[in-house]
């Protein structure tokens, strides 16, 4: 996202808990907590930003499940923050949720759906749970105190720059080009992928129309909807990789099938994701999606 807006003459800062791996020309780079709101005013004030887009998060089922009380901070006081920030300067906000706060609801999933949160006594729901607050709260500021904000709800985003370890398609793509088994937790589980180009074209599309404040919206590619067993598969013949595929048994809290429905978001921006999941993987394959991540080990 960042790349996109500097290539179109914006000026771009980013704020974040750890320094980049790699940092961009032209992008200043802060560096503190999103829980303390100091950091995040010091930095506008220095910045004068109008616009900011909040993906801050803890991600990663695995690293969810370990680390629930910073999952539920950072989510729920990261988000609160950033709303009086942008009250406090009257900035517009695009806020991320997450489509894992539908849980196991049957497709097509739309934004006025009713969410399904999982037990407490499972860890992983602590995520859905805090993102489905905060959206509570950009509401609640949107209605109380006028705040330009809209919510998306990312079903699947993949490509270029994706970091963090676990991801599906970059797993699958590094371990068929080095002949390793691919592991499929299951295999029956329904995903839909959509290219980080789409969802960013679509994004920044959705800050600059004041019809969307106010408002949630999923964010996702339908066309794009595979199971995890039939993903390993076309992504071994696109490698023609000598991998075999190892199913194991999945997680018992599993989320089975996650299939949007965007058409108030394709409605609002006369919008279309492009790109079809065999391009998404073509690109990992090219090595497009699998920047900075580490080589995997026999």
């Amino acid at each position: 996202m960042a790349r996109y807006l500097l290539d179109r003459g914006h000026q771009v800062a980013i704020f974040d808990l750890n320094q980049p791996g790699s940092e961009l020309a032209d992008c200043e780079y802060y560096q503190g907590n999103i829980t303390e709101s100091t950091w995040l005013e010091s930095v506008q004030r220095m910045w004068q930003s109008d616009t900011v887009f909040h993906l801050a998060s803890v991600v990663g089922v695995a690293t969810v499940r370990k680390q629930r009380l910073d999952t539920i901070n950072t989510i729920f006081l990261g988000t609160q923050n950033v709303l009086q920030l942008a009250r406090d300067f009257k900035l517009s906000l695009i806020n991320f949720s997450s489509s894992e706060v539908y849980g196991n609801i049957a497709p097509p999933m739309s934004e006025s759906s009713n969410l399904l949160l999982g037990s407490p006594e499972q860890p992983r729901y602590a995520y859905a749970t805090a993102k489905a607050l905060a959206e509570h709260l950009a509401l609640a500021y949107h209605q109380n105190f006028k705040v330009k904000v809209a919510t998306v709800r990312p079903f699947n985003v993949v490509g270029f720059g994706q970091t963090t370890p676990g991801m599906v398609i970059p797993t699958f793509v590094r371990q068929a080009l080095q002949n390793q088994p691919l592991t499929v937790r299951g295999g029956d589980q329904i995903r839909c992928f959509l290219a980080v180009e789409d969802a960013v074209e679509a994004i920044t599309r959705l800050a600059d129309n004041s019809a969307a404040w106010g408002q949630i919206f999923n964010l996702g590619n339908p066309n794009n909807q595979i199971s995890m067993l039939d993903l390993a598969l076309k992504i071994k013949i696109a490698t023609d990789s000598s991998s075999q595929i190892d199913t194991v048994k999945s997680d018992t809290d599993d989320i089975k099938v996650r299939v949007p429905d965007i058409s108030k978001i394709a409605e609002l921006l006369n919008w279309q994701p492009q790109i079809d999941l065999d391009e998404i993987i073509q690109s990992a394959i090219e090595g497009k999606g699998l920047a900075n991540l580490p080589t995997l080990q026999a």
